[in-house]
């Protein structure tokens, strides 16, 4: 497992569940575990979009 994978996954998930969101207006949570790929440059980076 890379952060650029972990990226990707959570941008596709992120765009799949916008659809849902905006027809049952039902917040997500999404729990990271601290993995090392949580702490790169990249994904911290990312995660505030």
């Amino acid at each position: 497992m890379t952060t650029e994978t972990v990226i990707t996954v959570f941008d596709q998930f992120a765009e799949q569940y916008r659809e849902k969101y905006q027809q049952h207006n039902k917040p997500c949570l999404v729990i990271l575990d601290n993995a090392s790929i949580h702490h790169s440059l990249a994904f911290k980076q990312r995660k505030d979009y």
